[in-house]
């Protein structure tokens, strides 16, 4: 195998090597390569000349991987050669997945994730009885929409949060966040009102909520 190198992915994309071997007829590759913690989608061995795996790291610092073949031509085996893959983690998200304001009132929810200085995008999907949220992308660490909701029901507005890491700019799963956003009472009843000098005042109150 006249190839070996290293590489480096960010944690859930795939990973595809190539052996590259000095001549090619009757070759067979083998390889191998040892578990490591806080790695899964990894095989410990196999045959082949590409190795098409998809790497999880459940971590918060880089973790290499190990990939040694043997190349072999019926009992004669050959050099063995390796491949280090470096496996750098994506950020995971921390914060809140929901919660509730009043209509008219500002969302102010902080971000987080497991990667310090991680950053976000995030964007909601718009819902048309309310107004408010921002649904083109945003790049702040704080949720911060004024939300009003125009009904006299609760309504939902749906966020999806992406994190990226600071060095690597590696992109971890995107999280779902539901803001339920409450009314805001409105009256109804008569505004003015007459009556004569030391009478009670009977006016009845309501609201549409």
């Amino acid at each position: 195998i006249t190839n070996a190198n290293a590489q480096a992915i960010c944690s859930g994309n795939t990973l595809t090597i190539t052996a590259i071997n000095s001549f090619t007829d009757n070759v067979v590759n083998n390889w191998s390569s040892p578990a490591v913690a806080g790695i899964s989608g990894h095989s410990s061995s196999g045959t082949g000349a590409v190795i098409t795996e998809t790497l999880i790291s459940t971590g918060t610092s880089p973790l290499n991987v190990m990939y040694t073949y043997t190349p072999s031509v019926g009992s004669c085996a050959g050099q063995p050669q390796q491949f280090t893959v470096t496996v750098n983690p994506a950020p995971q998200m921390s914060s809140p997945t929901s919660t509730t304001i009043c209509s008219n009132s500002a969302l102010q929810m902080n971000l987080a994730s497991n990667m310090p200085g991680a950053s976000y995008q995030w964007s909601a999907t718009d819902n048309t009885n309310t107004t408010g949220e921002s649904i083109t992308t945003q790049t702040s660490a704080v949720l911060n929409d004024v939300i009003t909701n125009v009904t006299a029901s609760q309504q939902q507005v749906l966020y999806q949060v992406v994190p990226t890491a600071a060095v690597t700019n590696c992109r971890g799963a995107a999280q779902s966040v539901i803001v339920n956003v409450n009314p805001a009472p409105q009256l109804s009843g008569a505004s003015t009102a007459t009556v004569c000098s030391g009478t009670p005042l009977n006016m009845a109150l309501s609201a549409n909520v």
